[in-house]
Parts: C-alpha cells; structure tokens; sequence
C-alpha cells in the first residue's frame, strides 16, 4: 500500500506511528502530479480537490477559511482525478487506443532491452505547428504527467500539460500490403486556449480549427494556419482529401477565404501555397 501527501509533515508522523503498528504501508511526501506508478492499483482511496475555483460554494463561510490546495482544483474541478484514475476507469475518455494499436505497440515494448513505458504529449499545442508525438519513457525516470492511462498491456503517460490538448485523440494501426502503419488524430492538438489578450493570428487559427476543418473532415481533409505577413495576408496549407481535389477552389472561397474575412475586415487576402499536384489522397 502506497500513500502520497503533499503535506510533509504528514508522512513523517504516519510511518513512526506506521512503525509502531507495524502495517505494511509506505507514506511519501509528494504531489499526485508528481507521482508516476509503473503498476496498475486494485482499489484507489482518494479525497482529492474538486471544487471548480469559480464555483460559488466558495465564498459559504464554512469554507472561506479552508485552504483553498485542499478544495480547488483546475479543468473545472477534475484535474485531479483525472489524474489520479486516467481512462483506466472509463471514467474520461481522452484517449482512445484501438485494439489493433496496442497489441502493435504491446509487441514494440516487449522487444526494448529495457522496461518502458509509452508518453504521449503535443509539441506546440494550441497552434498551427502542434505535433502530437509517441515515444517510449524509460520506467523509473521522472517524466511530468496530467494523467497516466491504463491499457491492458501497458500504461500511457500524458504529458504535463498536453490533456486538454488530446481530447477525442485516436491511435490507430492499420495493415497493408507493406505490412502497416500508426496513425495518431488528435483533433484538438491545434485548438489555441483563447483570451482577449490572444493575436490576430490565434484568432485566425481557431476559426480554422473549430468552424472550418469540422467541415473538411468529412472529406478526409483539413486546413492549417502558415503565416499572417505583415501586409495582414492570410497564408494556408490544405492537407488530406483536400490537398489535390478538383474541389479545393470552391472550398478555398466558399469555407476558408469568406469565414475568415466576414469575421476578421483587418485581413486583406487568403493565400492557398499547398502543392495539388500531389493527388494521391484527394477526394475528388
């Protein structure tokens, strides 16, 4: 049994009187952020924070002089049991790993010579370069995790900080005649966190992530962001069924050129520079 507490007096206290009842338990002064198990737990014991910061029960009287580390915690409330259950429970599905994806990456594990576990995190979340990568953690050294998730055959660390970017991420594998490959979707790993502070170009690329690619993708395509020059010139790059399509004029004016400048008079043009000569995924 393993007990963590962010408080350090605790754990001293409670592995003297541990010594003293002579219970096989392990108390560690740490944060549950910062706790990385390389085992899966049959039962896990938690009073957590759970209070959204902007929940109004906050300013009862009772609870005014409580401090505030024991009562709120961020993502409205969930960040800490996010983090303590992951989607071993069922309980958040952030990300989904198919059937066929894990046995794949299950084999990829047992082949390294050491014991590893897989993290998932996103490079530049939140804008047009966002890249969300795969990649083996060495088991035993410290990596910041939002959450770790449970699979059957192995845990998946998130992260610290790519969570919100990963919602609705899905890793897939797929055979073919030249054997198969991982493919990673993570549709919101480019979705900027917006405030009124957010640029111009922020701006830009959240109408593209959230009002035109939903479009595209019925088509297998999608629409990033390059560059806003400094004659406010909105320069984009289609990809997937987009990218090559017989269609790809009508969507640039109808989707791309007209959302972008009723919502923003300041831009002064759209500029497509995708290469449609490569046509090998294109929907049309």
């Amino acid at each position: 049994m393993i007990l963590t507490c962010f408080d350090p007096i605790v754990p001293i206290v409670a592995n003297k009187n541990n010594k003293l009842i002579g219970n096989q338990v392990r108390f560690i002064h740490l944060g549950i952020e910062e706790y990385n198990p390389e085992i899966n737990f049959d039962i896990i014991v938690s009073n957590p924070p759970y209070i959204s910061k902007d929940d109004l029960h906050l300013k009862q009287p009772e609870l005014i002089k409580e401090p505030q580390v024991a009562l709120v915690s961020d993502d409205e409330g969930l960040q800490d049991i996010r983090m303590i259950v992951g989607n071993d429970m069922n309980l958040f599905d952030l990300v989904k790993i198919t059937d066929s994806a894990q046995v794949f990456l299950a084999d990829l594990l047992e082949n390294q010579e050491e014991p590893m576990n897989i993290k998932l995190e996103v490079a530049n979340p939140g804008s047009a370069k966002a890249e969300t990568m795969l990649s083996y953690q060495p088991k035993g050294e410290p990596f910041p995790v939002d959450t770790t998730q449970g699979f059957k055959s192995f845990n998946l660390l998130v992260g610290k900080g790519s969570a919100k970017f990963l919602e609705d991420t899905v890793i897939d594998y797929d055979t073919d005649k030249f054997g198969g490959s991982l493919t990673i979707r993570s549709p919101k790993s480019k979705l900027p966190q917006m405030s009124e502070d957010s640029s111009l170009e922020e701006k830009v690329n959240y109408i593209l992530q959230t009002d035109v690619n939903p479009m595209l993708a019925s088509h297998g395509g999608h629409v990033d962001l390059v560059e806003i020059d400094e004659n406010k010139r909105v320069v984009v790059q289609f990809g997937g069924g987009c990218q090559g399509c017989q269609g790809v004029d009508f969507t640039m004016m109808s989707m791309v050129d007209n959302n972008i400048r009723e919502k923003f008079p300041e831009i002064t043009s759209v500029i497509d520079v995708t290469d449609h000569s490569y046509t090998a995924n294109a929907y049309y």
